[in-house]
């Protein structure tokens, strides 16, 4: 019994600090007006089905999960995925006024 509460033990210290952070992280999505992640990003973490205004797409980063950004309110109009590691929006939606959490492609129903 001892020494199966000291591998317990040892294996929650073996567990990287910022491992259970990055957990915990919310996932989000940061819409950037410029190329090379410039300016202030619009920083999505939930459903948006009207931003308010029009936002130009030149980059954008994905921290956990995948999202759908779509050029018009409501999630009307041509639209587009993106997951984590996803950076390179040629050929993409331009404009986004809508945004929201997608299930990943493999997971699509």
């Amino acid at each position: 019994m001892r020494f199966v509460s000291l591998v317990a033990a040892v294996a929650t210290l073996a567990v990287p600090a910022g491992a259970a952070l990055a957990q915990d992280a919310p996932a989000q999505v940061s819409i950037y007006e410029q190329r090379s992640y410039a300016g202030t990003p619009i920083v999505v973490t939930g459903a948006q089905p009207d931003l308010g205004r029009t936002v130009q797409l030149r980059s954008i980063r994905v921290a956990g999960g995948a999202w759908e950004l779509c050029e018009q309110a409501n999630y009307q109009g041509r639209c587009a995925r993106f997951s984590s590691g996803d950076a390179d929006v040629r050929g993409m939606v331009r404009q986004v006024r809508s945004v929201r959490p997608a299930a990943p492609i493999g997971e699509r129903g």
